[in-house]
């Protein structure tokens, strides 16, 4: 592939990354017995790891308020050996594909997040809640649990933990203690973690059976695979609850489907940008592999793809909601839009003049489901 497209996938994967959390150690304590409302803890859980089989860690932050996130966070996928080789440690400047180990000093946590939805400021309407932070160091969208032996970049036989579903069982788990009853929760997470919202939700609810009041909101994740169901099965070992769900090529709409049916009294939502540019990216990737940066054309086609989904999500979840924006352009030369939101500033303000997601998503939590934006992708 085109050194070009390396370093503007390599780019934008770092972005996702700073993004999230400001990589700092300082104030952050390990999770005990005593725990401050207000206060991040690091969740220390022997034996869970990243994609190199280095030590992985979770991150949580008790609310003042009886509302408890779970929140999945995002950097990347690894499909074959081909994408497992070129982790971001790995190949930083490179053909990078995901995010593949937590460095100790620069961890991700929230704390000291600017703004989105683990910010503390008083714009937000979450800034009181719980949340369980889940980083995503294993390619597999928090879903796997297996590894894999596959060639490196030096033609070396090397190793990918694809744990991510390991990971999150074992974080869920530890902290479950300190949750107890929710008075709401609210599921969700960015790019390769509205994957894993989407997969995991079902999952995710089985934690907290007393507990009413539940939305699940994916934010930025559309991928049209013809193996994804092979992807969850063979690469990534995924439990077969989960394998059993995808009956089609889009991963997130067919666990959406499922939690609708088996979860009725969920609140479904879905977010993204019309024309996002890293979904178009690895779209672009799924289908031959070979091209480079996207263009114009590329970008029209994810709209394309994005305007269907929506109509079967809202053909198959009636009663679920959808916004979508297109008022944040990252390539003006091309038409595409931001890839993510709910970890950046504008989460919190107005977006196409629709209102912010922030204000939509609470709304959905108290009980008014909305869809926004749906001319901005219309024929």
């Amino acid at each position: 592939m085109k050194k070009t497209l390396s370093v503007w996938v390599a780019a934008l994967l770092m972005l996702v990354a700073v993004s999230s959390c400001v990589p700092s150690s300082k104030g952050i304590q390990e999770l005990g017995k005593d725990v401050k409302v207000g206060q991040w803890y690091y969740v220390n859980l022997p034996g869970a790891v990243n994609s190199d089989g280095s030590q992985w860690n979770g991150y949580f932050r008790k609310g003042k308020l009886n509302k408890v996130i779970v929140l999945f966070s995002g950097g990347g996928v690894s499909v074959d050996s081909y994408t497992a080789a070129r982790g971001m440690s790995v190949v930083p400047k490179g053909e990078s594909f995901y995010i593949d180990k937590m460095n100790v000093k620069d961890s991700f946590f929230l704390k000291s997040v600017r703004g989105g939805i683990a910010s503390i400021g008083e714009n937000n309407p979450f800034r009181d809640w719980t949340i369980v932070y889940l980083p995503y160091t294993t390619g597999d969208f928090h879903c796997g649990r297996t590894e894999k032996t596959y060639t490196n970049i030096k033609g070396e036989n090397d190793t990918i933990f694809y744990h991510g579903y390991i990971n999150y069982t074992m974080m869920m788990e530890k902290v479950l203690p300190y949750l107890g009853t929710p008075d709401a929760l609210l599921i969700t997470g960015f790019s390769a973690g509205g994957f894993g919202t989407s997969i995991l939700s079902e999952d995710v609810v089985k934690y907290f059976p007393n507990t009413k009041n539940i939305t699940s909101c994916v934010d930025a994740s559309l991928l049209v695979h013809k193996d994804c169901k092979r992807l969850a099965q063979e690469e990534w070992n995924a439990p077969k609850e989960i394998v059993d769900r995808i009956n089609g090529d889009n991963l997130s709409l067919e666990c959406l489907k499922s939690l609708h049916k088996n979860c009725p009294d969920i609140k479904i939502l879905f977010t993204c940008s019309a024309r996002d540019e890293t979904l178009t990216f690895f779209q672009h990737y799924f289908i031959d592999g070979t091209r480079p940066v996207p263009t114009r054309e590329d970008g029209e086609a994810f709209e394309a793809s994005l305007r269907n989904m929506v109509k079967e999500f809202q053909d198959s979840i009636p009663e679920g909601g959808v916004f979508i924006w297109n008022d944040i352009v990252t390539k003006p030369e091309t038409g595409l839009t931001q890839h993510t939101i709910e970890i950046l500033p504008e989460f919190l303000t107005d977006r196409s003049g629709n209102g912010s997601i922030a204000s939509w998503i609470n709304n959905a939590v108290n009980g008014k489901v909305e869809s926004k934006g749906l001319d901005l992708i219309a024929q």
